[in-house]
């Protein structure tokens, strides 16, 4: 494989993915700065009572704000429906929503998706997917198109109101897929399936510092985290921009646990289909 062409499509992910996350939402630190690797070093840096996360030292009240819901999460559970689910979908190798996208809706436990509902899919002014789904959607959407690897989009909550999600999704083509892997040091296997986690806190905005952990695992599956916009196989939790996930995972429905990591509290659970050939965008979301 060729470095020069996976470093460009690393950092054309990194560029994508960075722009559109500092567009729909302000950035509280500098992800470009590394400010720590260690509680220690924030203290020295003359940040007292801080704890460095994913690099980047924050306030124990911050923490505490961002995760001030976890034990006593409440969902919308009623709601007459329908209701608008819009999420920003982007083609990384174009920087724009992917043409010819094709969207269905798809039952939960409908690994194939064999009984696709239409998903009435739209894309607005400001540049979101906008899909129609009525009250209590608790599936998928399957999004295809001739430049993409199939993506599986999963709000992981059932739907009782108009919402929106934080971040961006970012699609691939199989072959940029396939780059970003050896970029991180691994090779994908285009037999098994493939997550990117979408990671949101209490104020449902993309979180920093968070831990995942997946229920299965082959022998070549591979964790990594969007560390300022790149993918990173070291790195140990997320960082301000809430993305990450797992590469060559068993096709089957599946479980991702998300930790926050620098005191292990449970953040919530995502179980989702998992694909051959395919990406999976989960959401770990709290649900506790």
């Amino acid at each position: 494989m060729n470095g020069i062409v996976v470093w460009r499509t690393a950092q054309r992910l990194a560029a994508v993915v960075g722009m559109l996350f500092m567009a729909s939402c302000s950035l509280v630190y500098d992800t470009d700065e590394v400010q720590c690797d260690t509680d220690a070093d924030c203290v020295s840096r003359g940040f007292v009572g801080a704890t460095c996360s994913s690099n980047v030292c924050q306030k124990a009240a911050e923490v505490a704000s961002e995760w001030s819901c976890l034990g006593k999460v409440k969902w919308p559970s009623t709601g007459d429906g329908p209701f608008k689910l819009r999420v920003m979908v982007i083609d990384v190798m174009t920087s724009k929503p992917p043409e010819d996208l094709e969207v269905v809706l798809c039952p939960k436990l409908d690994t194939e998706c064999t009984s696709p509902s239409p998903a009435n899919a739209t894309t607005t002014a400001d540049g979101y997917l906008e899909v129609t789904v009525s009250a209590g959607f608790d599936g998928y959407l399957q999004m295809t198109a001739p430049t993409i690897t199939p993506a599986l989009f999963f709000p992981v909550k059932p739907v009782f109101e108009d919402t929106v999600i934080p971040g961006v999704l970012p699609v691939v083509s199989p072959q940029g897929f396939a780059q970003i892997a050896t970029a991180i040091g691994t090779t994908l296997d285009l037999t098994l399936g493939h997550t990117y986690v979408m990671a949101s806190n209490c104020d449902n905005t993309p979180a920093p510092g968070v831990r995942l952990e997946v229920s299965d695992q082959t022998a070549t599956t591979k964790r990594y985290y969007m560390i300022n916009n790149a993918p990173v196989g070291s790195a140990t939790s997320t960082d301000s921009a809430g993305n990450g996930g797992f590469l060559n995972l068993e096709p089957k429905f599946t479980k991702i646990t998300g930790f926050v990591a620098s005191t292990g509290a449970m953040i919530g659970e995502a179980s989702f289909v998992v694909r051959a050939g395919a990406v999976t965008y989960p959401r770990i979301l709290p649900t506790q």
